[in-house]
């Protein structure tokens, strides 16, 4: 059932363009300042775009997306196919562009590099993924109340 999901997931990221983006890569940088300056240092300063995903349940999810070096390279012609990249518990997207010195590539910009459609998602409950279409993060306790089934069966396919 998981290899299901996750085929699903790769197929519906297959199927997104990046004219579905809410906004453009300026404003991706403002609403997210933090990953920005991670892709000007960590990510070779390849162009990146910001989308949102939102489950059945009403959980609102950020993906960002490796879109290019300056226009180089359509995600649409990448040879090998999309790929997805979800951190660990108790971290966010982020933590994927993590390097192991100065002088080497995080994994997306390596991956990005061997052809791939990089997409990087961000969990439900992480400070890039907060949002809901009913409940407040801050102040509804019911906000919390899923578990990593909800994250596999209702985040993946959004």
């Amino acid at each position: 059932m998981t290899v299901c999901i996750l085929k699903a997931a790769l197929v519906a990221l297959t199927n997104l363009t990046i004219a579905q983006a809410s906004h453009n890569s300026r404003n991706d940088s403002a609403l997210y300042p933090d990953f920005a300056a991670l892709m000007q240092t960590a990510g070779d300063d390849l162009d990146w775009k910001a989308f949102e995903a939102t489950s059945d349940d009403g959980y609102i999810t950020t993906l960002w997306r490796i879109t290019g070096t300056n226009g180089a390279r359509s995600p649409r012609e990448s040879p090998r196919g999309p790929i997805l990249l979800q951190h660990g518990i108790w971290s966010d997207a982020q933590s994927w562009m993590e390097r192991s010195d100065s002088t080497s590539a995080a994994l997306p910009v390596k991956l990005f590099n061997l052809g791939f459609d990089v997409w990087i998602a961000n969990g439900r409950g992480t400070t890039y993924s907060s949002g809901h279409t009913t409940l407040n993060a801050e102040i509804d306790n019911d906000y919390y109340d899923y578990c990593f089934v909800e994250q596999a069966v209702m985040d993946l396919p959004a």
